[in-house]
Formats: structure tokens, C-alpha cells, sequence
């Protein structure tokens, strides 16, 4: 349950500054209070019952509502996030699908491979558009790899 509502709370966390930028500093504060406040409330009523395995589950419960606070009040503000397309969905599946496979080689060869093919894959699906993948390489100082990368 935890990995999964970190997704979403990075999703949260870098979306409140948005707010901000848009002077709606309300809105974090809100949602500060919405997580805060329906955790505790949560926790003290399943934790008895459910111990551990209820922390996890409201942890995720309450970072998806968070999100979908966030969410809302971007839309308020005219704001579309997308972040799940068709790129997205074919990288994942391609991606998913290949691990699973390389995940029967020995561990020091799936530890390399799976690195390679999570860079490897979006430039070979051109997930990245020219500019994008020049600014990336860009931060490492690499942009002359650019024109050679997007004949791939």
C-alpha cells in the first residue's frame, strides 16, 4: 500500500505549488488539514482492529483523496494535468513486460538491464520529442547525443 500512495502524493506535493504560483496558498493549507485530519481520524478508529496492514491502507486512502483535492482545485483554476496518455500506457506495458521477462536472469544482470531498457525504451518508442530529449541530455551535458539518438 505504500509504495502505491507515494505516487500519488509526489503527484500532490509538487502540484501545491501551482497553488502558489496562483497566489490560492488556501488550497495547501487545505489540503494540509484534509490529509492530516482524516489520517488521524482514521487511524485511531482501524489501527485497533487491523493493526499495521490498516496504516498502510489509509495511508493510500488518504493520499488518493489528497489527490483528488489537488486535482479538483487545479481544474478550478483551469488547470488540465495530464499525466497518464497513450505514450505513457505503451511505455508501462513495454516496460512491465520486458522486466517481467528479464527478472529470470541472474540478479547482476537483471540489475543491469533494467536501467538500460527504462532509458532505451522511450527514446527507441520516441516517447520524447526532440526538444524535450535535448534538454534532458542537456542536464548531462550530453546534447550532442541528441541528432545521434533521435535517428534510433
Amino acid at each position: 500500500f505504500l509504495i502505491w500512495s507515494f505516487v500519488f502524493l509526489f503527484f500532490s506535493y509538487v502540484s501545491l505549488d501551482f497553488f502558489t504560483a496562483f497566489d490560492k496558498q488556501i488550497y495547501n493549507l487545505l489540503f494540509a488539514f484534509l490529509i492530516v485530519i482524516l489520517s488521524i481520524i482514521l487511524l485511531i478508529i482501524f489501527i485497533p482492529s487491523y493493526s499495521f496492514n490498516a496504516a498502510g491502507a489509509i495511508k493510500l486512502t488518504v493520499s488518493l483523496i489528497g489527490a483528488g483535492f489537488v486535482l479538483f482545485h487545479l481544474n478550478k483554476l483551469n488547470l488540465k494535468i495530464y499525466f497518464f496518455d497513450k505514450k505513457v500506457a505503451v511505455w508501462i506495458l513495454i516496460c512491465s513486460v520486458l522486466i517481467y521477462f528479464i527478472s529470470y536472469l541472474p540478479l547482476l544482470l537483471y540489475v543491469f538491464l533494467t536501467p538500460l531498457l527504462i532509458f532505451i525504451i522511450p527514446i527507441k518508442t520516441h516517447y520524447f520529442q526532440e526538444e524535450e530529449l535535448y534538454i534532458l541530455l542537456q542536464k548531462f551535458n550530453k546534447e550532442h547525443w541528441a541528432e545521434k539518438i533521435s535517428k534510433w
